[in-house]
C-alpha cells in the first residue's frame, strides 16, 4: 500500500497494530480544535481490510506545542500512552467483573501510525511543502517520520456506544452519573503507584 508516486516525493501510509497498511485521504479543514491540537478527518483505503473506507481522525499539534516538544516525540508519547491506558482499562474491567452492578466497559482507542517516507535529496522547506500537499493542505509544522491518528468514534449507535467523559486538558463531563469514573481514576493512580491518573 502507500502512495505509488516516484521515489523523490513524500509518501504516506497508515499502519494498524495487525500490520496492515492503508492509503489515506484527509479533509483539508479541521472539524474540531483543542488546547494543543487541531483535528482533521480522513478515510482509510485498503479493499482487503474491514477498515476500508472507515474514517479516522488526525490530531495535528499546534505550532507552539511542536516547538516545545517536537512532533516525533509526541507521537512516540501517544503510542506509549495508548498501551498504558489500554492495560489500565483491561485491568480495571477485569477487577470490576465481580460486581454485579458494573455493566459498562471502559475502552481506550489505540492510535494508528501514519508512516511518512521522504526523499533524502530535498530541503526541509521542499519536504514541508510536499507533505502539506500530500495531506491535503493540513499544516504540519515540521517533517516527522510519522504521525498518529485514531479511528473516528461515531457516537451513540446500535454498534458503537461511545461517550466522552474527560479530556487531556482537564475537562470533565459534569452531567455524567457514572460513578465508576472516579473509581477508575483512583484505580489508575493506585496501579501506577501514583504516577498516572
Amino acid at each position: 500500500m502507500g502512495a505509488t508516486e516516484s521515489s523523490d516525493t513524500v509518501e504516506i501510509s497508515v499502519s494498524d497494530p495487525s500490520g496492515l497498511e492503508y492509503d489515506i485521504q484527509f479533509d483539508s479543514e479541521p472539524f474540531a480544535e483543542g488546547k494543543h491540537r487541531q483535528c482533521y478527518t480522513g478515510v482509510l483505503s485498503n479493499p482487503n481490510s474491514s477498515k476500508h473506507n472507515k474514517k479516522v481522525v488526525l490530531k495535528v499539534f499546534k505550532p507552539h506545542h511542536v516547538h516545545e516538544n517536537g512532533a516525533d516525540y509526541e507521537c512516540v508519547k501517544d503510542l506509549e500512552r495508548s498501551i498504558i491506558c489500554h492495560e489500565h482499562c483491561v485491568a480495571f474491567d477485569r477487577a470490576m467483573q465481580a460486581h454485579s452492578d458494573y455493566t459498562i466497559r471502559i475502552y481506550f482507542v489505540a492510535p494508528l501510525r501514519i508512516n511518512i517516507k521522504t526523499p533524502s535529496n530535498r530541503s526541509v522547506k521542499q519536504l514541508q511543502k510536499a507533505l502539506r500537499k500530500k495531506l491535503n493542505g493540513i499544516p504540519i509544522h515540521n517533517v516527522p517520520k510519522y504521525l498518529t491518528c485514531q479511528m473516528y468514534l461515531t457516537g451513540l449507535s446500535e454498534q458503537n456506544n461511545y461517550q466522552k467523559f474527560t479530556s487531556n486538558n482537564g475537562w470533565t463531563a459534569i452531567n455524567s452519573d457514572y460513578q465508576f469514573l472516579s473509581a477508575f481514576s483512583h484505580f489508575s493512580w493506585a496501579k501506577s503507584k501514583g504516577k498516572l491518573l
